[in-house]
């Protein structure tokens, strides 16, 4: 009987801390894999925010988790969503040992800090990477002129005008050693996750990328998508860390129909991707 493989969860989402990663873990390990949920902030020794959290910390897990007994080092995937989502990416780009990418409402370019300070998420070797992210003065005045909207949304949309901006924050898909769902909400609330998805698809074709890259795109679904059988109701809520009221979007039927479809798809990308053969 197939064996599957090795998954890490990376926390997502904006909150931080273990939420989003520790059930995606577990539901991950009762179907046969062996997991780790990484936090990287929002949790105590972390940083407080999303703000340059170097890449070497991951790095240095997925050494420690290929070293487990129960871990074989050449089948590991990764999954993540939201800014986890863009993490996924980025890491399967980053280091060549991961070898699937499962990425929820995900960014095809990276993006900067959280809550904003002007500094990247990210760093790699003490350097911020580069990141997406308007001229704060272009902005208010585009706003102030009619010519951007002030929603969340327009505020990524104007970010990504600039070419240059986005080919210097694109996130190297093609780097990645294995199949690529990307699994998005077309009503999502939070960023527009299904145009930021499609830039990485844009990028793979353009670069002629050697697996398979799926993107799911749900329509009526938004910002909360993942497992079947969790809430599909309740899409607002308070952000623990920039107290900010945010509405994920989507419908519940939308919401309960991506959740249901999508669990399936990714379920098997993974075990193509890394199930072993044999008895």
């Amino acid at each position: 009987m197939a064996r599957p493989g090795r998954v890490c969860s990376w926390s997502a989402a904006r909150a931080g801390g273990l939420g989003w990663a520790e059930e995606m873990a577990a539901l991950l390990s009762a179907r046969g894999y062996t997991t780790l949920a990484l936090a990287y902030f929002a949790m105590p020794g972390l940083p407080a925010t999303l703000d340059r959290i170097p890449l070497e910390y991951f790095g240095s897990a997925l050494q420690w988790f290929a070293g487990q007994p129960s871990v074989q080092a050449e089948r590991l995937g990764v999954v993540g969503a939201s800014r986890g989502g863009e993490l996924a990416l980025l890491l399967g780009a980053s280091f060549r040992q991961l070898r699937c990418v499962v990425a929820y409402v995900p960014s095809g370019v990276t993006w900067g800090a959280y809550p904003s300070s002007g500094h990247s998420a990210w760093t790699l070797a003490d350097q911020e990477l580069a990141h997406a992210a308007p001229d704060e003065a272009q902005w208010e005045a585009a706003v102030a002129a009619g010519r951007a909207g002030p929603e969340e949304h327009g505020w990524y949309r104007f970010a990504l005008q600039q070419s240059a901006v986005r080919e210097q924050a694109s996130i190297r898909v093609e780097q990645i050693q294995g199949p690529v769902p990307l699994i998005s909400g077309m009503d999502d609330g939070l960023w527009p996750s299904t145009e930021l998805a499609d830039l990485a698809v844009q990028r793979a074709w353009r670069e002629k990328f050697a697996h398979r890259m799926d993107h799911l795109a749900y329509p009526e679904a938004g910002h909360g998508i993942g497992w079947p059988g969790g809430p599909t109701t309740v899409t607002r809520f308070t952000h623990p860390v920039s107290v900010e009221a945010l509405d994920c979007g989507g419908t519940p039927a939308g919401n309960a129909r991506a959740r249901r479809d999508s669990w399936a798809r990714a379920l098997d990308f993974l075990a193509q991707a890394l199930q072993t053969t044999g008895a």
